[in-house]
């Protein structure tokens, strides 16, 4: 049941979406500078100092919270572990002194590699506002951002912005500021 509503979500904003990009006037299309096919791929060249810096950083910070998840995911195995080999008891008495144990237990192996994920997790999100605080210089950069946003947005944290595209959101207030100079000023 679940599935088919996540299936009929996906759907509709897909239809949404064709709807309006159907319903865009040409002209507006046509105000849009387009990247030619034959232009060159885009890359770090193309950026401006700022932007590869942001950039950069972020892909640090990302590798850091792949370490940092990879070590707390070892350490919650080992919990579950535990877990198994210390079956819960009936009794209330047995259930308190257990749950003391687990926790104490849990703190000792998982606790600082927790800790460092969510640091980890911070430096990542404040990497992410930074690449969204750059403004590109035209559309290829703006291009670039974009593909920022593609891989480093979904990028699951525990933390509660999970989710939140914080460079798809500046991406299009970009857009909007290169189309429209008046706003941008």
């Amino acid at each position: 049941m679940a599935n088919n509503a996540q299936n009929a979500t996906g759907l509709h904003r897909r239809a949404l979406l064709a709807s309006l990009a159907a319903a865009a006037p040409a002209a507006a299309l046509a105000s849009v500078p387009a990247l030619s096919a034959s232009a060159a791929p885009l890359g770090p060249s193309d950026a401006s100092p700022e932007l590869r810096d942001a950039a950069c950083a972020l892909d640090e910070a990302h590798e850091r919270l792949k370490a940092a998840k990879a070590r707390f995911a070892a350490d919650d195995l080992k919990m579950s572990d535990w877990r198994e080999n210390n079956p819960e008891p009936l009794s209330k008495r047995g259930r308190k002194r257990w749950a003391r144990k687990w926790r104490e237990h849990q703190e000792a192996i998982a606790g600082e590699s927790w800790r460092a994920q969510l640091d980890a997790e911070r430096d990542f999100r404040a990497a992410q506002t930074a690449v969204a605080g750059v403004r590109p210089r035209d559309m290829r950069e703006l291009a670039l951002k974009a593909c920022l946003s593609g891989v480093y947005d979904p990028v699951p944290l525990a933390g509660y912005l999970s989710g939140a595209g914080v460079i798809g959101f500046s991406v299009a207030f970009d857009l909007v500021g290169l189309m429209n100079p008046v706003v941008a000023s």
